[in-house]
């Protein structure tokens, strides 16, 4: 795997929304050992469903911060720890006026919380539209890695025990989100948008992110 030029991951785009980070080194290690596969993604939405109700009460900004808390809390459970295991990074990802959380990786392993905790080896200024650029980017090439391989020694991660998935390869940065759509309710989560993305499969006509939709794209966030 080629080591990414820092240009493509300290940035802010207008079209692909704000997305700066301090450390490209530790942003590529985050490439490597986070991974989204379809096996994991299918696990992750049904944990995600059999915790969620739907809610009709919940402003769109409250929406959103839901979307953020889901996604941090779920992240961990992507790491592949085989890939990881010499690696120790602390993350800050701050999105703006929505969240801030911590991700810490150390020895194969990876947790998150609320807040800004400890010092960072990395720190994530985003958006909502460009954090959800980052994953989509993140699960095409997880897919694409997914395909290529033979997946021998990964088999072990998909009982949904611990966190980690089969491949490494990936470009970065989120996985929970429950969005009501119109008329009718219906949850979505961040897998399934991640899953449709990883497959480009259709989404259902339905989808409140579809082309016709009167939410915007970039508040997608897997």
């Amino acid at each position: 795997m080629t080591k990414p030029n820092s240009d493509n991951f300290s940035r802010s785009s207008n079209k692909t929304g704000l997305f700066k980070a301090s450390n490209p080194d530790d942003l590529f290690m985050f490439r490597r050992c986070f991974s989204f596969t379809p096996e994991m993604l299918q696990w992750a939405r049904e944990k995600i469903l059999s915790e969620q109700e739907e809610r009709t009460d919940l402003t769109e900004h409250q929406l959103e911060k839901n979307r953020c808390t889901l996604t941090f809390k779920y992240l961990p459970s992507f790491l592949n720890p085989a890939m990881a295991h010499h690696w120790c990074g602390t993350f800050h990802f701050i999105i703006t006026d929505l969240c801030e959380f911590t991700l810490t990786v150390e020895n194969g392993k990876a947790v998150t919380r609320k807040g800004l905790a400890g010092r960072a080896s990395c720190v994530i200024k985003a958006d909502m539209s460009g954090l959800c650029a980052q994953i989509h980017a993140l699960v095409t090439q997880s897919a694409d890695s997914h395909n290529a391989d033979s997946h021998n020694a990964g088999s072990e991660y998909y009982s949904g025990r611990g966190s980690g998935v089969e491949t490494a390869e990936g470009e970065l940065t989120d996985s929970d989100l429950e969005m009501v759509a119109g008329g009718k309710k219906q949850i979505y989560t961040p897998a399934d948008d991640l899953m449709n993305a990883a497959t480009n499969s259709e989404k259902p006509s339905n989808d409140p992110f579809s082309e016709n939709s009167s939410r915007k794209k970039h508040d997608l966030f897997p």
